[in-house]
């Protein structure tokens, strides 16, 4: 576990212990106003229930008032990645979506860079070396992934859902500390995503979602070998995403109060 995930799972347990059997007037000021947009009918003494996903989940942590319960996915520091996978469970999902082999195959060259799609090449490239002699294929791949039906899907993979067939689906996305945090909701993410899809890129992405292998491991190190199994996909500027897409929610308030 690196130290930037260690600090990760530390972080969600600092938000239990602020919010739980708490009053929301106990409550500071950022975090009254995540309870008030997930409760709009929270009152000054209800008291709030906090506690720790245990499953394997996109949700990090449940909040509960009454019998509601809203949850949400905290993310922390400046790695950007939210989400990973298998490849081969990642590729029987893209295959289940509808990209057909073509497409497939072409991802799965760009992930090992070896002139393969299994990873059993003699000279492995850097992404640099790939894409430089591989631009048409990957603005093919892109042309062909960065559609609105098949974003929905990936985000509700990468973000939302994950790859079981949970029930706790993300509520509310979180990035930061107790203390200085950004928050948007699901449907803000759905809305913003798909309002950003982009065709041109010099890496296989989807929509604001750079895809990329754990390690291509160039020295070819036995004990690394496993990461090259794995994908990861980065919000690269998450960060500066939220703050738009909250933006955008306090200019449309704005407007509505404006209209009363």
């Amino acid at each position: 576990m690196t130290k930037e995930s260690s600090f990760g799972k530390k972080n969600e347990y600092l938000f239990i212990d602020a919010i739980d059997n708490k009053k929301f007037h106990e409550l500071n000021f950022l975090l009254q106003n995540l309870i008030l947009y997930l409760f709009p009918n929270v009152k000054y003494d209800t008291v709030i229930t906090c506690y720790k996903n245990v499953e394997y989940e996109k949700a990090d942590i449940c909040i509960k008032i009454g019998n509601k319960i809203k949850y949400a996915s905290i993310k922390v520091g400046h790695t950007n990645s939210i989400h990973s996978e298998k490849i081969n469970k990642f590729v029987h999902f893209l295959k289940s979506i509808g990209l057909d082999d073509e497409i497939v195959n072409e991802i799965l060259k760009y992930h090992y860079a070896d002139g393969t799609n299994n990873g059993t090449g003699k000279k492995r490239l850097t992404i640099e070396e790939y894409k430089n002699l591989n631009a048409e294929n990957i603005r093919y791949v892109n042309q062909s992934i960065n559609k609105s039906i098949i974003i929905k899907k990936i985000i509700n993979r990468f973000l939302i859902q994950g790859t079981q067939k949970q029930l706790k689906k993300v509520d509310i996305l979180i990035h930061g500390t107790p203390d200085d945090f950004l928050f948007v909701s699901k449907s803000e993410i759905y809305k913003y995503v798909l309002e950003k899809i982009q065709k041109e890129s010099s890496a296989i992405h989807f929509s604001l979602f750079t895809y990329q292998p754990f390690s291509r491991v160039l020295d070819y190190n036995p004990k690394n070998e496993y990461k090259r199994e794995w994908i990861q996909i980065k919000w690269f500027n998450l960060g500066d995403s939220m703050i738009e897409m909250m933006n955008n929610r306090i200019t449309k308030v704005t407007k509505l109060l404006e209209n009363l």
